[in-house]
């Protein structure tokens, strides 16, 4: 097809539209996205730029032909740079794709040398079409040519595409499936507009479809959308902050203020929402505002903006905190607890950063705040290795993992005298640490999604070591572990509790599993169908800590539970105040009257006893007793078989 035919149906408005949308993402990414480095990113962002030059190269390339005819080698020169741009961002686009779907490394090379190799064949092809007259070239009477759909330009586009779709197929499960129909829509669209184009004898669009996956990309993966009130980015905007500043070798100061939402309450009032805007954006107007888990707001300073004297920087977080802040939480009510970090190399993830804010969110009370110097930070490198060894231990799911430890605390069965129950208590022993205790690992387990494995190990060594005593001849009427409410929600959660039991060999009824209250009244439904299958098949259940959440009492009845454990802090309370005592014996009453058995745990006096059995407790557990053991000392403490009825 003679370009002259081309050159009279040529718009310019598809690439003037790529060209302005190249800007607006470039605009876009200086806005929102500017601090973000990964691979993929920088792939994106070269994608953008190199597809600008391209509209612009083709512009330019049909103004050369429509008012330079002579102009040999500028018109060249434009097709040469066009083209080939294109065509180069056929591969890059083929290589973030690759990336997305995290290949093993072979797999990668494979992927990028064939790629690499289908689009320098197609460079190469046009480059010499002049010689060959395949694709664009003059012929002898000064006349251009550019065959529809016979050109190296568009044989290589269509065998890219048909390359991507074979990817899709073959690696289907690597992508997620919003994003790989997306992707595929984008292809089919833009394919069908170049067959169109080329029917047409027209490429106004060319640039235009290439530039369509790029904006797909950036609104699938890349965008951080801010919140309308504060201006704050979100979760996946601090990692990629944080892992940028990381590479750039930059310490960064954090100002973290974490508020403490009422029941019911899911998101801050918007007005508070913009209040936190005014904070922000009148003391310092160059950090970054980041919201994470509906009820943190992070202010994120790099180091070229941060006072020089990392102790002056704290001192300007004192005078924000003791001056400024407290004109606001006057205004809202909303209990918060503060977190100053001075710079430091530590946070080098964001997973670092949100595992600091849990560490102290765990140990400051509300309406507080914490100064973070390098002392601290000594303690959150004790944090993070623990969370690292979490992430290693759930990762193997070794149910014999030797970091795993079974402790146990028997329980004193009232109406014998004797220890007939105990519960199980997990420990960790660690390589550089050594043994640690609840509080410093259950928290981090259940923010990141350990808990259940951790949970799965922990029961299986508990029937191991049930087992062994049973064996052994010992009277033990059940041992209770401790679950989190979450794990009960889970597919497959009752099934994985049954298999554990029944590959220990445990009698009927010697396990009971033991949950806490739970605020989230919308899952009691789950959990009382899950209660019902595990009792069917003589599992006991604990509520533990009675009197730490919000009870439901109805609900309470209606799920079944066997056995209600009071919490140490209600001998406390009782022993302070007649007025609490009387109100737990009158529900210690009406718990007995619908047939629940009572527990009460931190026993620790004479007193404590004699209240708890004033209560009407069935079982006493605490350090009057004993404090938590490893399991196989339990056998000082309870009977052999024979001998359970004995004094």
């Amino acid at each position: 097809m003679q370009i002259q035919e081309i050159v009279a149906g040529y718009t310019p408005v598809g690439d003037v539209i790529a060209f302005i949308l190249c800007i607006v993402l470039g605009v876009l990414i200086n806005a929102s996205m500017s601090y973000s480095k990964d691979r993929n990113f920088d792939i994106f962002k070269m994608s953008s730029v190199l597809l600008g030059i391209a509209a612009f190269a083709h512009i330019m390339f049909y103004m050369v032909i429509r008012y330079w005819k002579g102009d040999i080698a500028g018109i060249f020169s434009m097709h040469f740079v066009s083209n080939n741009i294109m065509l180069a961002n056929l591969y890059l686009y083929i290589i973030y794709l690759r990336n997305l779907m995290l290949l093993p490394q072979r797999t990668n090379l494979i992927i990028a040398r064939s790629a690499g190799f289908i689009v320098i064949v197609g460079v190469f092809l046009d480059s010499v079409s002049q010689i060959t007259h395949f694709g664009f070239y003059r012929n002898e009477d000064g006349l251009w040519f550019n065959p529809r759909f016979f050109n190296p330009f568009t044989i290589t586009y269509f065998v890219c595409l048909l390359y991507i779709l074979i990817l899709f197929i073959v690696f289907r499960n690597r992508l997620i499936t919003q994003v790989r129909r997306t992707f595929i829509f984008l292809g089919t669209l833009c394919s069908i507009i170049v067959i169109i184009q080329n029917v047409l004898g027209n490429d106004s669009y060319i640039v235009f479809t290439y530039l369509l996956p790029v904006i797909g990309v950036f609104v699938m993966i890349h965008s951080h959308p801010y919140e309308l009130s504060t201006g704050a980015l979100g979760t996946g905007a601090l990692k990629d902050y944080i892992e940028g500043a990381t590479r750039r070798d930059e310490n960064m100061s954090f100002l973290t203020i974490r508020f403490k939402l009422g029941r019911g309450m899911d998101e801050l009032p918007e007005s508070f929402g913009k209040a936190i805007h005014e904070f922000w954006r009148t003391n310092y107007k160059q950090a970054r505002l980041f919201k994470v888990q509906g009820d943190t707001y992070i202010l994120a300073i790099e180091e070229k903006y941060s006072r020089k004297d990392p102790a002056a920087m704290l001192e300007y977080f004192r005078y924000l905190i003791v001056e400024v802040f407290p004109k606001y939480y006057e205004e809202f009510k909303i209990p918060y607890k503060i977190m100053a970090f001075e710079p430091s190399h530590y946070m080098q993830t964001a997973t670092d950063f949100l595992s600091a804010v849990m560490y102290y969110d765990n140990r400051i009370p509300d309406n507080t705040y914490v100064f973070v110097n390098d002392e601290e930070y000594k303690k959150l490198a004790r944090v993070r290795y623990i969370l690292n060894q979490l992430d290693d231990i759930c990762k193997k799911l070794d149910k014999n993992d030797p970091r795993i430890f079974v402790y146990a605390q028997p329980v004193k069965e009232v109406s014998t005298g004797k220890f007939t129950t105990a519960e199980a208590l997990m420990r960790m022993r660690l390589p550089k640490t050594g043994m640690i205790y609840p509080d410093e690992f259950i928290y981090l387990a259940e923010e990141f999604d350990y808990i259940h494995r951790l949970s799965l190990i922990m029961l299986s060594k508990s029937c191991k070591e049930l087992k062994r005593l049973l064996d052994d001849g010992f009277y033990i009427k059940r041992l209770s572990v401790n679950i989190s409410v979450s794990e009960l929600l889970l597919d497959g959660f009752n099934q994985e509790v049954l298999n554990i039991l029944k590959e220990n060999d445990i009698p009927e009824g010697r396990i009971a599993l033991e949950i806490t209250e739970s605020e989230d009244e919308g899952a009691y439904n789950v959990i009382e169908e899950k209660i019902e299958a595990l009792k069917a098949d003589d599992v006991s259940f604990y509520l533990d800590d009675f009197g730490t959440g919000y009870s439901n009492f109805t609900r309470m009845i209606k799920l079944g539970f066997d056995i209600i454990k009071f919490d140490k802090s209600i001998i406390r309370m009782a022993h302070d105040d007649n007025n609490v005592k009387n109100l737990i014996a009158s529900l210690a009453s009406g718990f007995k009257s619908y047939g629940f058995e009572l527990v009460f745990e931190g026993v620790e006096t004479e007193e404590d006893e004699e209240l708890c059995l004033a209560f009407g407790a069935d079982y006493l557990q605490g350090y009057i007793y004993s404090k938590p053991e490893p399991i196989d000392k339990l056998r000082v403490f309870f009977n052999l078989e024979g001998e359970r009825y004995g004094k």
